[in-house]
C-alpha cells in the first residue's frame, strides 16, 4: 500500500477516547461501527439465562472490537463490549467500513 493509499484509508477513522467502564457496544443494539483498539483493554460478554455475565474474550491494543455480524446483517447484537480501563479506539462507521472492504 502506498503512502497516499494509507492516508486515504486513515481518513475514514476517528480516534475516540473511552473511559473506564464505558460501553462501546451494548447487547440489543445494532453495531454501527467497528473499532481498532489503540490503547486499553476491553471485555466482550453476554448475559446468560440466569442473568450472569459470561466473558467471551478480551481485546487489547491492535485488536478489533465491535460486532461485524450485527453490522452486516443489521441485527441486534447479543454481546456487550466494555472498557476495563481508560483507552483509545480508532473507530470506523459502517458506511466507511463497507467502502474499504
Amino acid at each position: 500500500m502506498s503512502d497516499d493509499e494509507l492516508m486515504e484509508c486513515l481518513k475514514h477513522f476517528q480516534l475516540r477516547s473511552i473511559r473506564k467502564k464505558e460501553v462501546f457496544l451494548k447487547e440489543g443494539e445494532i453495531s454501527r461501527e467497528r473499532g481498532l483498539v489503540n490503547k486499553g483493554c476491553f471485555r466482550r460478554f453476554t448475559t446468560n439465562a440466569n442473568g450472569k455475565e459470561v466473558i467471551l474474550n478480551f481485546a487489547s491494543e491492535d485488536w478489533w472490537i465491535g460486532n461485524l455480524e450485527s453490522m452486516s446483517n443489521q441485527q441486534p447484537t447479543i454481546y456487550t463490549i466494555q472498557a476495563l480501563e481508560e483507552g483509545e479506539v480508532f473507530c470506523i462507521p459502517q458506511e466507511d467500513h463497507l467502502k474499504l472492504c
